[in-house]
């Protein structure tokens, strides 16, 4: 009956908390207002933003925001040691990516692939230093694969370094909807040179994938990341050229074990079971004592086995048995001839 209860108590996504260091983070943009993103004198290339007056009038030098589109994806990386952030269409219809946004207000639309390249973000007080946005569904890193030969010369860019993951379980018990507690007490490590990620690579996903929600941090030849999702499909390839993905899950009993709302609502149960079963043996008691004991009569030893072959020993028609109708009648052991009277004495 408690499995039973368990079963049908919904599950909720867990929440997986990301802290990791990496080359390398794309996400397509779910909530463009989170996804805006401000710069100061930073130069732009792409975007097809040939007629944007207030670009021209600047010398090529952009100062506001740059604002992506729903659907965008927004990449983070590294070139030639300087952090470069690119938006790209994807897999949209159209090659609106978004805006700039100056200070005067003017606005300017961004076609197609647009990249921006930062030089002075060593400043802490720079605008370009801060934090860049993560508001999508998102991956880490790309797997360590075998060295090409016309690229022999250069290391491998876009690796994940370090990171690891916490996950965090939601109550069940609907009073403590929004109480979190951890499903798993170890942090679990990701292993550097593989890819996490909210998609996987063949397109055919299970569901919507999560989305991301949290900040990178701009560092020395890598992004420092925190962020959280709330997922049941979050991915890790790791290193190699397998498409072969592990998933991070929780068990049904390890969030027995460790919800503890489940552990008050389990405690609940045995008592009324204990209640009810004491309840029921009660009210079965006074019918038991009235009625009395049930009394079977003692069955009959015939002295046969039951051997399946019947007995003819003392069947009718034996020779052993034989019928009163046929025995003589005999009065004395003497014998009497015709005519004398039984009992009288012969003068």
């Amino acid at each position: 009956m408690f499995l039973l209860v368990l079963f049908a108590i919904p599950r909720k996504s867990p929440l997986i908390v990301v802290e990791a260091e990496t080359e390398l983070l794309s996400y397509v943009v779910m909530r463009p207002e989170l996804a805006a993103i401000p710069f100061n004198n930073v130069r732009l290339r792409g975007g097809k933003l040939e007629n944007c007056t207030g670009l021209a009038a600047s010398g090529d030098l952009f100062t506001g925001i740059v604002q992506p589109t729903a659907g965008v994806q927004v990449w983070y990386r590294f070139v030639d040691g300087n952090p470069l952030i690119e938006l790209r269409a994807g897999n949209r219809k159209t090659d609106d990516t978004g805006h700039l946004q100056f200070e005067n207000g003017t606005r300017c639309a961004i076609q197609s692939r647009l990249v921006i390249r930062l030089a002075n973000t060593t400043n802490s007080d720079s605008v370009n230093a801060r934090p860049l946005p993560i508001a999508g569904p998102a991956r880490l890193g790309t797997e360590l694969s075998a060295p090409l030969i016309n690229e022999s010369s250069r290391r491998m860019s876009g690796l994940l370094l370090s990171g690891s993951l916490r996950i965090l379980g939601r109550a069940s018990d609907p009073s403590a909807a929004d109480a979190l507690y951890p499903a798993i007490d170890e942090e679990i490590v990701i292993p550097a040179g593989s890819r996490l990620s909210s998609f996987t690579d063949n397109g055919q996903e299970l569901q919507e994938p999560s989305s991301w929600y949290g900040i990178a941090t701009i560092g020395d030849g890598s992004y420092s990341v925190a962020a959280t999702t709330e997922s049941d499909f979050l991915r890790l390839y790791r290193p190699g050229q397998s498409q072969d993905a592990e998933s991070f899950r929780t068990s049904l009993f390890a969030q027995v074990f460790n919800d503890p709302s489940l552990a008050t609502m389990s405690l609940a149960l045995v008592v009324l079971s204990i209640v009810f079963q004491t309840l029921l043996a009660w009210l079965g008691l006074p019918s038991r004592i009235e009625n009395g004991p049930s009394r079977k009569a003692p069955a009959v030893d015939t002295g046969t086995a039951d051997t399946g072959v019947q007995s003819t020993l003392f069947a009718p028609g034996h020779p052993a048995v034989r019928d009163p109708s046929d025995t003589p009648l005999t009065e004395d052991r003497t014998s009497r001839s015709d005519g004398e009277i039984p009992g009288k004495q012969k003068d």
